[in-house]
């Protein structure tokens, strides 16, 4: 994160299994995509103890070029105050 100091940076938390995130997902790639030439905001996402294969397809099929960080352990989603 101190690389994006001085820029927005929208953490979004998700499961490739959640409806409402697969829902809002389009929206992400739009705010990405609209954003990324200004250079003033970027998207991270958080991703829910799944292993790396759904992900990736998810992204795939679903577009999104940005970090996915995974959370296993739960520290990220915990250092947010994000539960599921």
């Amino acid at each position: 994160m101190a690389s994006q100091r001085g820029r927005w940076v929208l953490v979004n938390f998700f499961a490739t299994n959640c409806s409402p995130c697969i829902t809002e997902h389009p929206e992400l790639v739009k705010f990405a995509n609209e954003h990324a030439p200004l250079g003033d905001a970027s998207v991270v996402s958080v991703v829910f103890g799944e292993d790396p294969e759904p992900v990736q397809q998810f992204f795939a099929e679903r577009g999104g070029t940005w970090p996915v960080l995974a959370n296993a352990d739960g520290k990220i989603s915990n250092d947010y105050g994000v539960v599921k």
